[in-house]
C-alpha cells in the first residue's frame, strides 16, 4: 500500500492509521490527489498547509487550479477577500485563506455546496461561509481587497445548471461581478477572474466590447495574469454548446492542436481598480 507522504498534511478530523492510500498523483503545480482505499479523495497543497476533502461523487476543481496558482502573483497577507461561486469544495476560498487573507467569506448560490465546504478542509472554520447569488446575500457593510471568482460562464441557448449556465452569452454573472463591485471593492484593488477566451477576453469575438474593454470603461486596468490551452472534451458542455458559440461569438474561431481537437484558452483576467499596481 502507498503511505501519504510525512510532508502532508491533512484535515484535523482524518484519522491516518484508519485508511490506506490507493494512489497520489500530481493536479498542477502546488496540488495533488490523495485517493483512499475507502473512498476517500483528498484535494492536497503540502505547500499550503491544505487539504479538502471531495464529495462522494463531487468534482475536482480543474479550472480553478489555473486559477489557484495565479494567485501567487498577489501579497494577500492582511487582506479581506471574496470568492464568488465557491463551489462544493470552496476551492479558491480555502486558497485564499491559506495564502494570508484574514478574512474571507466564500459564497454560493447552491446551498448543498456551501454546506459541504463547511467542513470540507482543514481551515474550513477559519472561512466565512455564505448563501448568495454574486453579492446579494453577502452583509451590506462587507467590502473587499480582493475578489475572485471561477464563475459559471457557459453560453447557452436556454438554462442550464447553475454551476455552468452564464446566459445566453456566458457573460452574464462575471458582469455582475464586474459591474456591481463599485460598493464592495476596497479602491485600487483586484477583482481576478478564470474567462473563457471566446467569451472576448481581450479582443472582439462579437459586435460587443470585450470584457476588457468593459473593465476599462469602469474604470479597471485590465491584463492577463495567465493562460492555458485547454481541449474540448467530448460529452462536456463545450461541446453541447459549441454551436451556440459560433452564433454568439461569430468572429472566434477554435483552434485544433497536433491530434486534431478543437481547443480554446481559459484566461485569468485582473481587473485593478485605479491606476496604481500592488502585485
Amino acid at each position: 500500500m502507498l503511505q501519504l507522504p510525512p510532508y502532508c498534511i491533512m484535515p484535523r478530523d482524518v484519522k491516518r492509521s484508519s485508511k490506506s492510500l490507493k494512489a497520489w498523483r500530481q493536479l498542477a503545480e502546488n496540488f495533488f490527489l490523495a485517493e483512499f482505499e475507502n473512498g476517500d479523495s483528498f484535494l492536497v497543497s503540502p505547500k499550503k498547509d491544505l487539504a479538502i476533502k471531495i464529495k462522494a461523487g463531487g468534482y475536482i476543481p480543474k479550472s480553478g487550479l489555473l486559477l489557484a496558482n495565479s494567485l501567487s502573483t498577489f501579497s494577500l497577507a492582511g487582506l479581506t477577500a471574496l470568492d464568488i461561486g465557491t463551489g462544493e469544495t470552496g476551492f479558491l476560498a480555502n486558497c485564499l485563506r491559506s495564502e494570508g487573507a484574514v478574512r474571507v467569506v466564500g459564497c454560493d448560490i447552491d446551498k448543498d455546496a456551501i454546506d459541504h465546504a463547511k467542513t470540507a478542509s482543514n481551515i474550513s472554520k477559519e472561512i466565512e461561509w455564505d448563501v448568495s447569488d454574486v453579492y446579494g446575500g453577502i452583509p451590506d457593510l462587507y467590502s473587499f481587497d480582493f475578489i475572485v471568482s471561477n464563475p459559471p460562464q457557459m453560453p447557452m441557448r436556454t438554462d442550464g445548471h447553475h454551476h455552468d449556465y452564464g446566459g445566453s452569452d456566458g457573460r452574464k454573472i462575471v458582469l455582475e461581478i464586474l459591474r456591481g463591485s463599485a460598493s464592495r471593492l476596497v479602491d485600487h484593488d483586484h477583482i481576478v477572474l478564470l474567462c473563457f477566451d471566446f467569451l472576448g477576453t481581450d479582443r472582439q469575438t462579437n459586435s460587443e466590447p470585450s470584457l476588457s474593454e468593459i473593465g476599462q470603461d469602469l474604470g479597471f486596468h485590465v491584463r492577463i495574469l495567465n493562460q492555458e490551452k485547454r481541449s474540448i472534451r467530448n460529452g462536456g458542455e463545450t461541446e453541447k454548446n459549441t454551436d451556440w458559440i459560433h452564433a454568439v461569438y461569430p468572429l472566434y474561431e477554435f483552434e485544433r492542436n497536433e491530434n486534431g481537437d478543437s481547443t480554446y484558452q481559459l484566461h485569468i483576467l485582473d481587473f485593478q481598480r485605479g491606476a496604481d499596481t500592488k502585485c
